[in-house]
Parts: C-alpha cells; sequence; structure tokens
C-alpha cells in the first residue's frame, strides 16, 4: 500500500513540473523569446533602476529624469522647463533623496525629528502606507497660496536598511484621476511599482 502511494505522489509531482513546463514555454512563445510581461514596464511607463540603492520603479515615459547618484538624489518631471511664475501650468515634480540614517532612527522618530528642525506645515492627512513591501508614512499638507494654481504637496518617507527615502510630489496633473488628498494617478501607480532588489 505504502509503494502505490508514494508511486501515486511522484506521478502527482511529476504532472505539476510538467505543467509549469509548458506553462513557461507557452508565455516564452506568445512573447517571441521576450522577457515574460510581468517584468516589462506598463505601457507608456519606463523603468528606473537606483544600482546604489538596491531599488527600481517605473515613470511615465514622457516624463524627464535627472538622475543624481553621487548626491543621492533623482528628479522626475513632466515637464523640461516650469514656465514662469504666474504661468498656466506648474506641471508635476517628483523628488527623491536618500539620506543615510547614521543615528538608526526609526522611521517615525526621523519624521519626528525632521519635523522640529523645519518649517512648521499644516498636516490635512497622515497615513501609514507600504512601499516596495516596506513600511512608509504618505503625509499630505495644505498648500501655500501662490500664483501658480497646484495641488496639495505630498510627502512619502519609507526606511530601508540604513538610510531613508524621502519623495516630494509637488504640482498638479491634468486629465488624471485626482482628489484633493493626494490620491493622484500616476503618483499611486509610481509608488505601487516600486520593488527593491
Amino acid at each position: 500500500m505504502k509503494k502505490i502511494i508514494i508511486l501515486i505522489i511522484i506521478i502527482l509531482i511529476a504532472i505539476g513540473v510538467g505543467f509549469g513546463i509548458y506553462q513557461w514555454k507557452k508565455g516564452q512563445e506568445e512573447n517571441g523569446g521576450e522577457v515574460p510581461p510581468e517584468s516589462k514596464p506598463k505601457a507608456g511607463f519606463e523603468i528606473y533602476e537606483n544600482t546604489k540603492y538596491g531599488f527600481s520603479l517605473e515613470y511615465p515615459e514622457d516624463w524627464y529624469l535627472v538622475d543624481m547618484p553621487e548626491f543621492g538624489t533623482v528628479f522626475f518631471s513632466s515637464k523640461e522647463e516650469e514656465p514662469p511664475m504666474g504661468g498656466v501650468s506648474l506641471g508635476v515634480r517628483i523628488e527623491m533623496f536618500m539620506i543615510e540614517n547614521s543615528e538608526n532612527l526609526s522611521l517615525e522618530k526621523w519624521i519626528e525629528q525632521g519635523r522640529s528642525q523645519g518649517p512648521e506645515e499644516e498636516i490635512m492627512s497622515e497615513e501609514e502606507i507600504t512601499v516596495g513591501g516596506k513600511k512608509a508614512v504618505k503625509v499630505v499638507v495644505i498648500p501655500r497660496p501662490g500664483p501658480v494654481e497646484a495641488g496639495p504637496p505630498i510627502t512619502v518617507y519609507l526606511a530601508n536598511d540604513n538610510y531613508i527615502i524621502w519623495i516630494n510630489y509637488t504640482g498638479r496633473e491634468t486629465g488624471l484621476k485626482t482628489d484633493y488628498f493626494g490620491n493622484i494617478e500616476n503618483l499611486e501607480y509610481f509608488l505601487t511599482s516600486f520593488k527593491f532588489d
């Protein structure tokens, strides 16, 4: 009886392995031998990889990218240049700063320390989110009045190893799903596409 059970288990494992190989080959044929679609960017997006800090993310392919790894900064912008103050649109800008957490503070303590040293902001909402499988904090502040209409500035703080990733989102996108509390389509996709090595 034991031999029959072992034989059935071996047959089931062989069927499972065979089916897995069949699915993989089918995927390869459908994609012309290319990389499976899960690892390709969403249509209309490019992949940005930061090998120094070990992460990647996707951003709109028509946006401008300025990468300065020696300073731990990356800038994404929907416009090559912002119009002069009073212009029609500020566009959108996402700034990322990788900051060493030399004191090994928790994310909450690091944010608290930063607030005590910077200008006071009126916080509209603050929530804990997950970015790239790691705990992050998303803060939306009340925008300061200015000559160019812009949405509320959004900041996302994210801890990884011995550094903090500080993401600032400013400006306003047009023609996208947006609400006043920072649920902005491109930013949301930017954050959900975030992956650590």
